[in-house]
């Protein structure tokens, strides 16, 4: 578990080269400092088996949650944390306008401040069930 561990943008990138991040199934840097930068590394890395990302509390703003979006990562991903980051409406109505064909589980706890009814809307129609967030 590497959460909590402050090692930001160089943390992400130094793990991202490592031999066995072609492994990786689950990723686990919450309150890494990890930030847009961190996201954009992750989604062009994008390991092949990866299905499981907290990026909770990593100080992302709209620019992270594109890059995922954007990124293969969005094909492949069965669950996603992004609570507690920096997310406004625009990432939140990219999110649910994009297809996650494996997605089962998106969490944006601390973010739905920001949100208001036309993104909250667009999330709850997208995910449904697989929300999880106090919108």
């Amino acid at each position: 578990m590497l959460a909590g561990n402050e090692f930001g943008v160089n943390g992400v990138a130094a793990i991202l080269e490592r031999s066995f991040a072609p492994t990786l199934e689950e990723l686990d840097i919450e309150s890494t400092n990890a930030r847009d930068e961190g996201a954009v590394a992750l989604g062009e890395a994008a390991p092949p088996r990866l299905v499981h990302i907290d990026l909770a509390k990593a100080g992302l703003t709209d620019a992270g949650a594109s890059a995922l979006v954007r990124s293969r990562l969005r094909l492949q991903l069965e669950w996603l944390r992004l609570s507690d980051n920096r997310l406004t409406d625009a990432a939140a109505l990219e999110l649910a306008g994009a297809a996650w064909p494996k997605l089962r589980s998106i969490e944006l706890y601390l973010n739905e401040g920001r949100f208001r009814a036309k993104a909250k809307r667009a999330l709850w129609e997208r995910f449904g069930g697989a929300l999880i967030c106090s919108v």
